[in-house]
């Protein structure tokens, strides 16, 4: 149950995903370079809303006779443009940030090794500098709510990086928090700002921070604890503190061991994943890379695959949708983009199905949670859609919502106005 390969990602797509629900990342596994683009669940565009339009009741008597009438074309073009949401666009989610970690004289590596194992929801980074044996181990905690990073070497006092936050917006600040904490505030467009922290401790050696940037020198290994949170309580409140939220979260999983936090990960993960085993057998093919497994799969005799496929859904399900968390969106936890495709929000009339089609037969059935939690929003926010679009009781949607709950009708009438979402 290893993905496995022999080089860093060249691209963001070839990244490794974790996530612990709320908090998710890419890792990309470089040996000079390695970056870290992260996500919080909550960090999107736009604030509190409700996008429908006051017009549109009064247009639906005669959009309804020119459909009756085999009239669809006027009917659309009466739709497009007297009934459709004000505004005509929802939010998008966006990245929260970019952890660069820098290791001088790693880009001549041997024995490289990157890999997700997925019966421990852990990502591994290994290689060679000359005679000494690096490692890395990355993943995003659930029970502890953190990222972390945790780098080692084989031989005492040879860890040495350095470690700074960055982001794709405009608008951000970084600062020194400490002396082995610097931060990250990114806003958004709207009312939401992400604040996040990394804080560096050393087995061993020593920690400083110099143009907010952090400096691990000598030490035989370094973990690195991440944390994000915004100002997002619920679709009508944006009142939230996030920067108490991370100073808690920092403070309290730093003050546990590297062990003790990675074994309470695996043991609360695993409750979920272990509840299914497949086995479909297992060829040479498995020693190959996963990238030339897939490349090699239709021509060759690699039944195994598809069992490392299936329980590799369970893993991203796991990590994208937990109680309590938003539900997976169109990208589930993950996006690089401020611009992401169809804005990686929710489309209702396929995409979001998709994503929850392992839950239940795969037994993940808490990872239904946060879907039925969002089901329960829009019944809220839909009875004002229903209301003033259509002049009806009940609660209605349309072919996508967003972080905000929006109901109405969005892009063009032509796939649209689809009052189905609901069902």
């Amino acid at each position: 149950m290893i993905l496995f390969y022999d080089k860093p990602a060249a691209e963001w797509v070839e990244a490794i995903p974790i996530g612990n629900g709320r908090i998710g990342a890419m890792v990309f596994g470089g040996t000079a370079e390695e970056l870290i683009q992260f996500n919080e669940d909550t960090f999107w565009t736009g604030e509190p809303y409700n996008p429908v339009n006051p017009g549109a009741l009064d247009a639906l008597p005669e959009a309804r006779r020119l459909v009756f009438n085999n009239r669809a074309k006027e009917a659309q073009d009466l739709i497009n443009t007297k009934m459709m949401a004000v505004p005509l666009k929802q939010a998008s989610y966006q990245p929260a940030g970019l952890l660069h970690i820098s290791f001088e004289g790693h880009n001549k590596a041997t024995d490289y090794r990157r890999e997700l194992d997925l019966e421990r929801a852990l990502t591994r980074i290994e290689y060679k500098i000359g005679d000494i044996k690096f490692k890395r181990e990355i993943f995003s905690s659930a029970v502890d709510n953190v990222a972390i990073i945790h780098i080692s070497a084989d031989k005492s006092g040879k860890v040495n990086f350095t470690a700074d936050f960055n982001a794709v917006q405009d608008t951000k600040k970084i600062n020194t928090v400490n002396e082995s904490i610097i931060s990250l505030e990114v806003n958004a467009e709207g009312s939401l700002r992400c604040y996040s922290q990394v804080k560096a401790i050393t087995s061993k050696g020593k920690v400083w921070v110099e143009n907010n940037t952090l400096h691990i020198e000598n030490a035989d290994d370094a973990t690195l604890f991440l944390v994000s949170a915004t100002n997002y309580i619920n679709y009508n409140d944006t009142t939230g503190n996030p920067e108490s939220i991370v100073d808690k979260q920092i403070k309290a999983a730093s003050k546990k061991s590297y062990s003790k936090i990675r074994a309470r990960h695996i043991k609360e993960y695993q409750r979920y994943f272990n509840r299914v085993k497949i086995d479909f057998g297992v060829t040479e093919a498995a020693k190959q890379t996963t990238d030339l497994r897939i490349k090699d799969f239709a021509n060759g005799n690699d039944p195994q695959l598809a069992a490392l496929y299936f329980q590799f859904a369970r893993y991203l399900l796991i990590s994208c949708s937990r109680p309590g968390c938003q539900p997976a969106n169109l990208q589930g936890l993950w996006n690089d983009s401020v611009k992401p495709p169809w804005s990686s929000k929710y489309t209702i009339n396929i995409n979001t199905e998709m994503n929850y089609w392992p839950a239940e037969p795969a037994n993940l059935s808490e990872c239904h949670e946060p879907l039925f939690g969002l089901i329960k929003d829009i019944s809220v926010t839909g009875r004002k859609t229903a209301k003033i679009n259509y002049g009806s009781d009940g609660w209605v949607c349309h072919h996508n919502t967003d972080l905000w709950r929006a109901t109405g009708p969005i892009d063009s009438a032509f796939y649209g106005f689809w009052p189905s979402g609901g069902a």
